[in-house]
């Protein structure tokens, strides 16, 4: 079966508006596929619109436009629209929560990870963060409304991200959101001297524990063992060895450990493609998970 590819977008009378997020619905005995798509809101001139779609199988392209007409008398009224204006801190990563904004078919929360001030700085400090995974949830009534999609990117603004939901259900009594966790890549300084035949070192980097179990040569390759928390990987490790900067070559031996309390070990084996007397490891950057747990109530009465 070959893979189908589309492309939608909308021009209007000076440029285009390209499409921002977007969920498509396949109806299997039919073959018609419902897609229900948002973008840039245009410009406040634009009275009539293009919406072009093209769609790509097996090296063939079809294109297709609809011309229509913007009457903004008859846009769908907004059932929420509140500014939330809130921050939440964990371990020095700000996730600052904007707006939240229902309409009868979506429902979308906006916000910001560090604005572009605190990216500078952390540019200068080498402490970048580069967001991977941020978890929200949207709470109506007491049930979680279904996620329709996520973006985010980087601007003026700093990190900025939009996550969408299904509607609000009707006679709302109670909104909520739920700021679940983040997995990010941070920036590291890090280096600890290493011994060959080891005992276990134990060390903690922008507050994640790392177990270093052991250090052993084999085949002119040297192998550090290490044991981190599920959710934490090395992205960027170097071996010093005798003054000179070693890159990783692979990973090996990955096991997976659950303790008492819930939690995952994941340990593994670097190995480093040289041999030597004198040893440090250099952590410069690094992936991990934090978890927030935190839930905003939305006054949906005023």
């Amino acid at each position: 079966m070959q893979q189908l590819h589309h492309h939608i977008e909308i021009e209007g009378f000076l440029g285009r508006y390209y499409m921002k997020s977007g969920q498509g619905e396949l109806d299997e005995e039919t073959g018609d596929m419902k897609w229900m798509a948002s973008f840039e809101v245009p410009q406040f001139f634009e009275k009539k619109l293009h919406l072009k779609v093209g769609i790509s199988e097996g090296g063939m392209t079809k294109e297709g436009e609809i011309v229509f007409h913007l009457d903004r008398d008859k846009a769908m009224k907004n059932t929420l629209k509140k500014n939330i204006n809130q921050t939440i801190k964990v371990d020095g990563t700000k996730i600052h929560l904007e707006s939240i904004l229902a309409s009868p078919t979506r429902t979308a929360i906006t916000g910001t990870i560090q604005n572009i001030l605190e990216l500078a700085i952390d540019q200068l400090r080498d402490e970048r963060i580069r967001p991977k995974n941020l978890s929200i949830k949207l709470i109506a009534n007491g049930k979680y409304v279904p996620e329709q999609g996520a973006g985010m990117s980087t601007d003026m603004k700093g990190i900025t991200f939009e996550y969408y939901f299904e509607p609000l259900p009707e006679n709302i009594q109670s909104v909520q959101i739920e700021i679940d966790s983040i997995s990010a890549d941070y920036d590291v300084k890090e280096e600890v001297s290493l011994k060959k035949d080891m005992e276990k070192l134990n060390l903690e980097v922008l507050d994640q524990k790392i177990e270093i179990n052991k250090l052993y040569q084999s085949q002119e390759s040297t192998y550090v063992t290490i044991t981190t928390d599920e959710t934490t990987t090395l992205t960027r490790v170097y071996l010093m060895i005798d003054g000179k900067k070693v890159e990783l070559k692979e990973t090996i031996t990955d096991d997976y450990s659950k303790l008492g309390d819930g939690r995952v070990l994941h340990t593994r084996t670097l190995n480093f493609p040289a041999t030597g007397q004198d040893y440090k490891l250099e952590i410069e950057r690094m992936t991990f998970l934090k978890s927030y747990n935190k839930i905003i109530d939305i006054p949906v009465n005023e």
